[in-house]
């Protein structure tokens, strides 16, 4: 793990690999506990790996600076593709959701030409259900593929507050780059304290050899670049990539005209 101070947050990041998926996925966890987070201060988890033959791998950012909201319980659900497209699976996974505030909803490629995808969530006392759809797109090239997410969002009137979670993957390194977006019309459209709805989705991307940790570095250097707040970061995701490359992407809610300068220190390297 490595801890790093932004403008606005202390940013921490943390890494799980294992053979298995679920192995990952509790061990994710189970670091982020160890670490003394609470529930409140996740802001990402993210499946990923190198290809599909090879590790399973989470990652989390985190800080412990936001505010606690008690005990960290996160659960997860899965599905291990049996033959579903993404829709189909990011359809079943949605549908599970309604009564829980979710952290993440992120997939990857897998063995076997198979898709896996979870949900990382905390159960919640709400007793209205929040509904939660999805849009995927699919390119040639990663950033075709983010525009064009962007661009449905607008379409169906979804505004960056109301959005739950932006995920990257695909089927394999060779394979067309792949996101999917979830969010909540429910969700208030308007900023915080009650102003009207303004910004857009922008997104700051890697494409890159550099290994993961460097990655991950430079996804909280984009946090601070751009200041953001824990309701303003509505990705940090990663795929595996041609050419012994591999993505990551910080999708954010930006406020254009706005921006606020900011400095921020180097990122201390191991």
């Amino acid at each position: 793990m490595a801890l790093f101070n932004s403008p606005l947050l202390p940013v921490a990041h943390a890494e799980c690999r294992a053979s298995s998926w679920d192995d990952a996925a509790t061990g994710i966890i189970s670091q982020l506990k160890d670490a003394g987070v609470q529930a409140g201060q996740v802001l990402a988890i993210d499946a990923h790996n190198n290809e599909p033959n090879g590790n399973a791998m989470f990652s989390a950012h985190y800080s412990l600076t936001l505010p606690s909201c008690g005990a960290l319980d996160i659960k997860f659900v899965k599905i291990d593709d049996n033959g579903m497209s993404w829709t189909q699976i990011c359809e079943d996974l949605q549908s599970r959701l309604s009564m829980h505030d979710v952290i993440s909803i992120t997939g990857s490629c897998n063995e076997s030409n198979k898709r896996v995808m979870y949900a990382f969530f905390i159960e919640s006392s709400r007793t209205t259900e929040r509904l939660i759809k999805s849009v995927q797109s699919t390119a040639g090239s990663w950033n075709v593929a983010a525009d064009a997410l962007i661009c449905l969002l607008k379409e169906k009137g979804v505004r960056p507050q109301q959005v739950v979670w932006i995920d990257a993957h695909n089927d394999g390194n060779d394979s067309n780059a792949m996101f999917s977006a979830f969010y909540a019309a429910s969700l208030p459209a308007s900023c915080a304290g009650g102003t009207s709805a303004t910004g857009t989705i922008s997104y700051e991307v890697q494409n890159t050899t550099a290994g993961w940790k460097s990655q991950y570095e430079e996804a909280v250097r984009h946090v601070a670049k751009h200041n953001l707040d824990k309701h303003e970061v509505l990705g940090i995701t990663s795929s595996c990539n041609a050419g012994g490359r591999s993505v990551t992407y910080v999708f954010y809610h930006s406020h254009p005209g706005t921006e606020r300068q900011v400095q921020f220190p180097s990122v201390p390297r191991a």
